[in-house]
């Protein structure tokens, strides 16, 4: 005769082997997921990287040509004075620009937005619904 209580042993062997499967599945996914968005991440700072650094050049260099013509232009009515304001306007445009890429960067969604919103719909799934933990409260 079989014994009874040996029976369920294989399914639940069977059960647990396909839930452990599918756990590291739903793992390995999120995983990939986040080295996905790492990597597009990373191309989207060096790419911001090198267009700051492009740009700032160009700015510094027409700057310098301007400022020398100008210079020389008002140096017989202005004298120092026109290298303080040049300076000025300088220090003025630097601020509004570290004011915009300080904006820009406080609303860039943060690395790994997605990934981590991904886990916690599964953390959400994985949760018995509250309403079924919960008797209904009865109404008079």
């Amino acid at each position: 005769m079989t014994d009874p209580a040996a029976a369920p042993r294989p399914a639940l062997g069977a059960a647990l082997r396909r839930i452990g499967a599918a756990s590291l599945r739903l793992v390995s996914t999120r995983i990939e997921l986040a080295a996905l968005e790492l990597g597009e991440a990373q191309r989207t700072l060096v790419r911001w990287f090198a267009l700051c650094l492009a740009a700032g050049l160009l700015a510094l260099l027409a700057a310098i040509a301007l400022t020398a013509a100008l210079v020389v232009a008002l140096w017989g009515t202005l004298g120092w004075l026109g290298l303080v304001a040049f300076a000025l306007v300088y220090a003025i445009a630097a601020g509004a620009l570290v004011v915009r890429v300080r904006g820009e960067v406080a609303h860039h969604p943060g690395v790994l937005a997605t990934t981590m919103a991904e886990l916690r719909s599964d953390l959400e799934e994985l949760q018995p619904a509250r309403d079924a933990r919960q008797p209904a409260a009865e109404t008079p």
